[in-house]
C-alpha cells in the first residue's frame, strides 16, 4: 500500500532462465478487475538484481487512490512475456 503523496518503488520480482537476461522491463497498471487492455500505457522500469523497479507517485507513475492490478512486460530475445504481478493500493 502507498499513499498517494507518497513517492516510492513498487519492486516486480522477475527471474529468467540461466544465462537468459532481459532487454527490457516494463509495467502498466490496470484498475483491479479490469482486463490488460490491447493498448495499455507501459512504464519502463529500472532492471534489479531480482527484477524491476519503478517510482510511483509525484514525480513518478501518478496513480489515482484506488486498487491496481500491476502487469510486467519482460522482453528476452527471442520472447516477450507479459504477467500479472500482482496488486498494489494507493489511498
Amino acid at each position: 500500500m502507498l499513499y498517494d503523496d507518497s513517492t516510492q518503488y513498487v519492486e516486480v520480482p522477475v527471474t529468467s532462465a540461466a544465462g537468459e537476461s532481459p532487454t527490457a522491463i516494463d509495467l502498466a497498471f490496470t484498475a483491479l478487475g479490469l482486463p490488460l487492455p490491447d493498448l495499455p500505457t507501459w512504464h519502463p522500469a529500472e532492471l534489479t538484481t531480482g527484477g524491476a523497479q519503478l517510482l510511483v507517485g509525484p514525480g513518478g507513475v501518478d496513480l489515482t487512490p484506488g486498487r491496481y492490478s500491476v502487469h510486467v512486460r519482460v522482453a528476452a530475445d527471442p520472447e516477450t512475456v507479459i504477467l500479472r504481478s500482482g496488486t498494489l493500493t494507493i489511498r
